[in-house]
């Protein structure tokens, strides 16, 4: 079982919160479909409570009856953005993995399929027709993508002003 955490936005920037929750939420989604008969991974709404938390990595796997962790951050400079990735085994606390990915914020969709592939400690674990569909959706335009995530952030916030505002980003992308 694995538990992705949530992102940690250390871009500076409160305004990215959006992006870090929503790369949570997408690499939650990818992960869990990559062998769900093989690996578990902890649903969004059970992680997200760990936002902002400074509980121990032994005790948010005991909560969450885990065995690895998924940490991660993202930082940004200009059109740059650097997510690191950490995962842990939650026994000892010992890093297993842990990799930089560099992108630029327009190509910021291929960070999935990246991390995915290299947890699954495979270079190309996907038969065809999954390859494709992982394709399919890294071509979407990342304007579309980025409107998605800052609505659905506005949204959990969950008050009207907010709520308004999710509105209009998921419907228009404005």
């Amino acid at each position: 079982m694995l538990a992705v955490l949530p992102f940690q936005n250390l871009t500076g920037d409160p305004k990215e919160e959006y992006l870090a929750d929503g790369l949570t939420e997408q690499m939650i989604s990818q992960l869990g479909r990559l062998h769900p008969e093989q690996l578990g991974v902890i649903g969004r709404t059970s992680v997200m409570g760990y936002k902002h938390s400074d509980q121990r990595l032994d005790q948010i796997g005991r909560e969450l009856s885990v065995q690895y962790v998924l940490e991660n951050s993202l930082r940004g400079s200009g059109d740059h953005l650097r997510v690191t990735v950490q995962l842990l085994q939650v026994q000892d606390q010992t890093h297993l993995w842990a990799q930089d990915y560099d992108y630029r914020p327009r190509d910021i969709l291929n960070l999935e399929d990246d991390v995915a592939r290299a947890v699954a400690g495979d270079p190309n674990p996907f038969d065809s027709a999954t390859a494709s569909r992982f394709d399919s959706r890294a071509s979407r335009q990342s304007e579309a993508f980025d409107a998605y995530m800052e609505g659905r952030f506005f949204f959990d916030r969950d008050n009207s002003g907010d709520l308004k505002r999710a509105v209009k980003r998921l419907r228009t992308g404005d």
